[in-house]
């Protein structure tokens, strides 16, 4: 193997468990919770990375999903209270409530100069 085939997967390996330590955080400090762990990939689009109670029907229905535009410099937290009234929460209301989601915490992960990606209460 050549040695940018080696850095490329010595890089893949440490996103991987710098993501797995960010949801074991999320896991102590909301014991309980159902999480998750969402990465931009190469097309800054959301992807999960690393889940924990969430069904495969919430994650499909969510999957590419982002309250934040990929250039933001400072995204701040989001909480939706309450699934009815929050408008961007629309299109994905019937998965939630499916779910039993019906309140949302979201925490920003940032990498550098701006948005990596969302970790949290999904």
């Amino acid at each position: 193997m050549d040695q940018p085939a080696v850095d490329e997967r010595l890089r893949a390996q440490f996103e991987q468990l710098r993501v797995t330590a960010a949801l074991d955080g999320f896991s102590q400090a909301f014991p309980g919770a159902r999480l998750a762990i969402l990465v931009s990939d190469a097309r800054g689009v959301m992807r999960f990375a690393r889940w924990r109670g969430l069904s495969g029907a919430y994650r499909t229905a969510v999957d590419g999903h982002s309250f934040w535009p990929q250039n933001d410099p400072a995204p701040r937290p989001v909480v939706v209270r309450d699934l009815d009234s929050d408008l961007e929460m629309a299109p994905f209301r019937e998965v939630a409530r499916a779910a039993r989601r019906l309140r949302y915490d979201l925490l920003v992960l940032t990498h550098r100069l701006g948005l990596r990606g969302r970790g949290g209460t999904p």
